[in-house]
């Protein structure tokens, strides 16, 4: 039986109430990186990031059309995406934020392609763009990963209604064995 929007979920779709329901699903965090033309660094914390294919090996996130660091981004050879552990939240927090200081003190090193990457990052991916699409008020990214980099394992940083957290296991899932373990996504 088909469920009626305005029965079951009333309500208006404005921009905040929106984001308010974006928010209640949980994202991994990202600082995506790149070099300008002049070779200075840009980077950008993003919740956007998406894995999309394995053959070829393809992923993407967005940022508002408006973000500084947007044409930099646009413009680069090269991105670098490190997805960031749950005790890297004042990475994510830096580069969330305008600053002109948001490079000092931060845990980071260059990669083989020459934009930074987040020293101790749960992965670290060097990409190039494939192509790029204007979606509303973001521009999508669409990169082809050339390197991975897999850091120590630990916990994911996660975003969640409009706060930082981390992923808790389910014990009684751990508890019931592997075939308890969550078949891939999307294969289904």
């Amino acid at each position: 039986m088909p469920l009626s929007a305005a029965a079951s979920f009333p309500g208006s779709v404005g921009a905040r109430r929106l984001r308010d329901a974006f928010g209640r699903f949980g994202t991994g965090v990202a600082v995506v990186s790149s070099l300008d033309g002049d070779s200075r660094p840009c980077a950008v914390t993003v919740n956007s990031f998406v894995s999309l294919s394995l053959e070829p090996p393809l992923v993407a996130f967005s940022v508002a059309r408006e973000a500084r660091c947007l044409a930099p981004l646009r413009a680069a050879h090269d991105l670098v995406i490190s997805v960031l552990r749950h005790d890297q939240r004042h990475v994510a927090a830096n580069f969330a934020r305008p600053s002109t200081a948001r490079w000092e003190g931060m845990p980071l090193a260059a990669s083989a392609s020459g934009p930074s990457l987040v020293r101790g990052a749960l992965v670290v991916l060097e990409c190039t763009p494939e192509s790029y699409v204007t979606a509303g008020d973001h521009l999508m990214f669409l990169l082809r990963v050339g390197t991975v980099h897999l850091g120590e394992p630990s916990a994911p940083l996660l975003f969640h209604a409009s706060r930082y957290g981390s992923f808790l296991p389910d014990d009684a899932a751990l508890e019931r064995g592997p075939e308890n373990t969550a078949p891939a996504l999307g294969w289904g």
